[in-house]
């Protein structure tokens, strides 16, 4: 089955950062957008080599780690999206527990990133600008402090090494090594498959907010995700046979217990709060053909619906 996807043949790095607290932190409603935009603003500084620092103008944005991961403009001889100013970013970042608006010292959190294609030579970058951002202070002010955190382990979430950030710092050759995406499909017959949202999941469905999707709205997000994402990142322009795989996803049926659950962030750009409300919950897939099975397989990493960069759609499948 596996051979069926080869033209998914993006790299992708797949890590978790283990943090323990030092000084309270106070979340807004979603942590994964507050960690998402403190990375971008230390990534640029790290990165950025020009005066104006302007990405608009700036002729490295197509090669700089925060162009390419953060501003993540379309080429100017794209044959996609070229009505749109940004293609999917090639990043995500999840944080849990997401639910939790205040952790005290002691407790420890996780913050898991993935990145594809071209983005993943920026893996040091990235977790630099992230311990940089958790030792100056994240999250909301309180008594005039922001919450303080430090790194203390990183893992490989693909085959669960695990390696002390101080001495990853120092040697890290060979730790986390790139895999494709299409090898994280695993050979399955059918079989009932359960997805298990494990944060919010906003789907778009012919301009409006689906809270109720069916396999089809889900496949059809996914397949659109990971072939421009092969695209834009990975240098290759997916050729999978998409008629037939959303005709497969239109007979099958599935049992949803979904609810509405509000998020709101701030978004610093545009200077105002934007709701990223979306649905939690388990949908059951009925006897769901092997195809469907290995592209939710990855879609386990590369996440569906909107904002998946901060952390929503994200989800594990049984």
């Amino acid at each position: 089955m596996k051979e069926q996807f080869n033209a998914l043949d993006l790299p992708v790095l797949a890590f978790s950062v283990k943090a323990v607290v030092k000084q309270d932190i106070l979340w807004n409603s979603f942590p994964g957008s507050v960690v998402h935009g403190n990375i971008g603003f230390r990534l640029k500084k790290l990165s950025c080599v020009v005066k104006h620092q302007n990405c608009q103008k700036c002729f490295l944005v197509h090669s700089c780690p925060y162009g390419v991961v953060f501003e993540s403009p379309i080429p100017a001889d794209s044959k996609r999206m070229r009505l749109y100013p940004q293609s999917p970013h090639p990043m995500r970042i999840t944080v849990f527990p997401w639910e939790k608006q205040v952790l005290v010292p002691e407790e420890t959190f996780e913050i898991n990133c993935y990145l594809f294609g071209r983005a993943t030579t920026s893996l040091m970058l990235i977790l630099l600008a992230l311990d940089e951002s958790l030792r100056e202070g994240v999250g909301r002010m309180s008594a005039g402090k922001r919450g303080l955190a430090e790194i203390v382990t990183i893992k490989n979430i693909i085959n669960d090494d695990i390696k002390q950030w101080d001495d990853l710092k120092t040697n890290y050759a060979g730790f986390i090594d790139t895999t494709s995406l299409y090898m994280l499909a695993k050979e399955i017959r059918n079989t009932d498959a359960l997805i298990e949202l494990k944060t919010p999941l906003k789907l778009i469905t012919d301009g409006r907010v689906n809270n109720n999707p069916t396999v089809r709205d889900i496949l059809a997000n996914l397949l659109r995700r990971l072939s421009n994402m092969s695209y834009f990142f990975g240098g290759k322009d997916a050729d999978l046979e998409y008629e037939k795989l959303l005709e497969m996803a239109t007979s099958l049926t599935s049992e949803n217990e979904l609810r509405k659950i509000r998020a709101i962030r701030y978004s610093s750009r545009q200077e105002k709060a934007i709701d990223i409300s979306g649905i939690i919950g388990k949908m059951n897939i009925l006897d769901c053909p092997p195809a469907i099975l290995s592209l939710l397989q990855m879609g386990q990493f590369a996440g569906i619906g909107k904002n998946t960069s901060m952390g929503l759609g994200d989800y594990i499948i049984d």
